[in-house]
């Protein structure tokens, strides 16, 4: 049995791998900030005097910082290895949350802190952990990288919410920043120090691409052909309108009349469907030489965007965020998956770094420009109309994408 083989099966160590590489996502950056920015975003704003604008501008600062950040991490950890940059970067990250509970009225302390915050958050990222389990695992890594990463961002997604709004209520918004700050340490630290584990060395990956079985493409390589700027710039762009959806959940249904509990219910079948999805597609990827199809599976969203901004019952706003995480779980589990298939291991993290950092710095600026539009119309129906023509057409980039095979550097 080759080396490959033998780490590309169910054992108790690749178990355990999963089990921490999930843990990692539910405590990361996406679920701790992102999916609970909604819950923050009127207390914080009423209380500092702002803008809805002005706090939104804290994830576009993020994203800007993390341009830079992402493909410095990646690089860091092509060079250390995951394992210690996960451990150094849960405590940091956890710190720097906590930290957000001192920000003052004064604009700069403010954009300060979130920045530090933003940076350390590179570190123990989702690229980190996709990495990790793209390593353990090849002919299965579709199906292992939904339940790592869908499975897991579905359940923070639903999880922290509700948590972060049990503690506003009870403790204000600081306290409830403190209180996640801890729990990223808490819950990250102890797993990764007992579970993260990095594939042995000398497991191949099997029957993959050309550029995988020849140990993967240069950074510069990648850049070169179409697949790396496919990726860069249409995952990006859905991405980032996703982004904005979720994180003005709340306000997009307080907009059409809804409780806070019904937009918590959209929120929470969101990440459900993002969750289930991403399992389902990984298990189609595995079977099928080019992720084509998944251009398909970005289209639910356009028209789950259309019903959050548009509908006023709340079986309709449940169900746009029911067909948005179709969406987001098709986006999510596109990237980790098809980077290892087109480019290989030989620069993974700088390679994912760039293109992760992209999706960022979109998932930053939507936000933002949300809120201005909402402040210049009133409304957020037109800027709801916009992000439904986005993810069109990100629809048809991903269409767009060729087969694993045929992706060869250009020379």
């Amino acid at each position: 049995m080759t080396a490959a083989a033998s780490h590309d099966r169910w054992t108790l160590r690749s178990i355990s791998v999963i089990v921490a590489c999930g843990v990692g996502n539910i405590v990361s950056v996406t679920t701790v900030i992102n999916a609970t920015f909604s819950n923050f975003l009127i207390p914080v704003s009423t209380e500092l005097g702002w803008h809805r604008s002005q706090f939104s501008l804290v994830l576009t600062l993020v994203s800007f910082l993390g341009v830079l950040a992402y493909p410095m991490s990646g690089r860091l950890m092509d060079k250390l290895g995951p394992r210690p940059v996960a451990l150094v970067g849960n405590i940091l990250f956890g710190l720097s949350v906590a930290s957000l509970s001192f920000i003052p009225k004064n604009p700069v302390y403010v954009y300060l802190l979130f920045g530090v915050m933003g940076l350390l958050s590179t570190l123990p990222s989702t690229l980190l952990f996709a990495r990790i389990v793209s390593s353990w695992f090849f002919a299965r890594r579709g199906i292992v990288l939904g339940l790592s990463g869908g499975l897991a961002f579905g359940i923070g997604g639903v999880v922290l919410p509700p948590i972060a709004q049990m503690m506003i209520q009870a403790y204000g918004w600081r306290g409830a920043y403190t209180g996640l700050g801890m729990l990223v340490i808490g819950v990250g630290l102890p797993v990764f120090f007992l579970l993260l584990r990095e594939a042995p060395a000398g497991a191949v990956p099997a029957g993959l691409a050309g550029a995988d079985a020849e140990g993967g493409l240069t950074r510069r390589e990648a850049q070169r052909l179409p697949a790396f700027w496919i990726l860069f710039g249409g995952v990006a762009l859905g991405a980032g309108s996703i982004a904005a959806v979720i994180t003005h959940m709340i306000p997009l249904v307080a907009e059409r009349g809804g409780a806070v509990a019904i937009a918590l219910a959209a929120l929470s079948m969101l990440y459900a469907a993002n969750a289930v999805w991403q399992i389902a597609l990984g298990a189609v990827l595995d079977r099928r030489r080019s992720p084509r199809i998944a251009g398909l599976f970005i289209l639910p969203g356009a028209l789950g965007a259309l019903l959050l901004g548009f509908g006023s019952s709340t079986a309709t706003l449940v169900a746009g965020g029911c067909l948005v995480g179709l969406s987001a779980g098709t986006e999510y589990a596109l990237l980790p998956f098809c980077i290892p298939r087109y480019f290989g291991f030989r620069a993974y993290g700088e390679i994912f770094g760039w293109v992760y950092g992209a999706i960022v710095l979109l998932q930053g600026i939507s936000p933002f420009l949300m809120d201005i539009a909402l402040e210049r119309s009133g409304s957020y129906r037109p800027v709801i109309l916009a992000l439904s023509s986005t993810l069109l057409i990100c629809s048809l980039a991903i269409a767009c994408l060729p087969a694993y095979d045929d992706v060869r550097p250009r020379q």
